[in-house]
């Protein structure tokens, strides 16, 4: 009994005068706090009702004596970068890996986001029935949150931290993610011609519904030639 009373006081809270009907907490995230004694915050929480859909954060109290959480406040997110990219989090997209000598069956499944990080497995396979080439390795990288606004009457890409005057929020037309990852682990690999590289990466950008980008082998030493070599083209949608 007393879980749902908690329950239902969260729920008339992150309402906003709105009967809800569900509160998703799937997508909800840890929001970092520089001093955050005793508090956590907690975003990207799904209020879904009748024909709409409200985006929330609340703010957690701890209190030791009992070893239990009271809410402290909740609010509305009007725009979130974090957000946008914690809708990945245990997303699987599908698609085709076009290589220089061969084209694949690829799936990534993104395991884990969190403060620009992101980590997850990509599978490559041809489309034989039972192929004889095929990788599915440990991914990981980082992964950064663009807004398209609007800077001396021209429309421009810029990181999400970058844009704080709230002139440019108002001219926000679109948002996007670039995605960058490397193999790290094999956890099953088979080639039949010269073998899988080890150091390879990822370079992805999702808009509008689907990630593309290219993969090859980028320098062996870190330098301002940020150029990848044997570049192939990767094209995913969201299974």
């Amino acid at each position: 009994m007393r879980r749902q009373i908690i329950f239902i006081s969260l729920l008339n809270l992150l309402s906003v005068g709105v009967s809800a009907t569900e509160v998703d907490f799937s997508k909800a995230y840890v929001i970092p706090q520089k001093e955050a004694i005793n508090e956590i915050q907690i975003g990207g929480i799904m209020v879904n009702g009748d024909n709409y859909s409200i985006t929330n954060s609340i703010l957690l109290g701890f209190n030791p004596d009992d070893a239990s959480f009271h809410l402290l406040s909740a609010g509305q997110q009007i725009l979130d970068a974090e957000l946008f990219a914690q809708r990945l989090r245990g997303t699987t997209w599908t698609g085709t890996y076009s290589a220089p000598q061969n084209q694949y069956v690829t799936e990534l499944y993104f395991q884990s986001i969190q403060n620009g990080f992101v980590g997850g497995e990509m599978i490559h396979k041809t489309a034989d029935a039972e192929p004889a080439t095929f990788l599915r390795a440990k991914v990981v990288g980082d992964i950064i949150t663009q807004y398209l606004v609007t800077e001396h009457d021209e429309s421009v890409w810029k990181n999400a931290e970058d844009v704080v005057d709230e002139e440019q929020f108002a001219t926000i037309t679109a948002t996007r993610s670039l995605i960058r990852m490397k193999r790290i682990r094999a956890l099953e690999a088979h080639h039949t011609g010269s073998g899988w590289g080890t150091n390879n990466e990822y370079r992805l950008t999702l808009e509008d519904n689907r990630l593309t980008g290219s993969v090859g082998t980028p320098s062996d030493k870190f330098s301002n030639n940020d150029a990848m070599t044997g570049n192939g083209i990767i094209e995913l949608w969201e299974k």
